[in-house]
């Protein structure tokens, strides 16, 4: 007993000394990451206008896109059909989310986009999105 009154204090002691100081006046900064980004909304499409002839099995809709965005700049706007990113052809959302972020920004990304009838060929410049990564996940039991 008298052994464990002497260990206590000391091992406290030795804690002390190796867990840092969680009470300092600087707070942790969270570290910014960043991924390319073009602007806009958009959704996958399986039904073509009755003009566009042998279409793709899908393509990607731009549903809105705002005037000052990397792919209004680039000459895309809202009603068009993505056909290909990158020079694939753009049937996923998620294969042109992952395109978009992948890309560095300032980079040119080739697009094939059908536009009043007619395909078109552009080239977006790839803008700059930065975020914190960071959230909180939470599971509910019923009961």
């Amino acid at each position: 007993m008298v052994c464990m009154k002497k260990t206590i204090p000391l091992l406290l002691s030795v804690l002390a000394l190796v867990i840092p100081d969680s009470s300092s006046a600087k707070p942790k900064e969270k570290p910014i990451h960043e991924r390319g980004w073009v602007g806009g909304e958009y959704e996958v499409v399986t039904v073509f206008p009755a003009g566009f002839t042998n279409p793709p099995k899908a393509a990607i809709l731009i549903t809105s896109l705002n005037s000052n965005t990397p792919a209004s700049l680039a000459g895309l706007s809202e009603g068009d059909l993505i056909l290909e990113l990158n020079h694939q052809p753009a049937t996923k959302l998620r294969n042109l989310r992952r395109t978009i972020d992948q890309s560095k920004p300032g980079t040119l990304l080739p697009v094939k986009v059908w536009h009043e009838g007619q395909t078109a060929e552009h080239n977006i410049g790839v803008g700059r999105e930065t975020y914190n990564s960071g959230g909180i996940f939470a599971v509910g039991l019923p009961g």
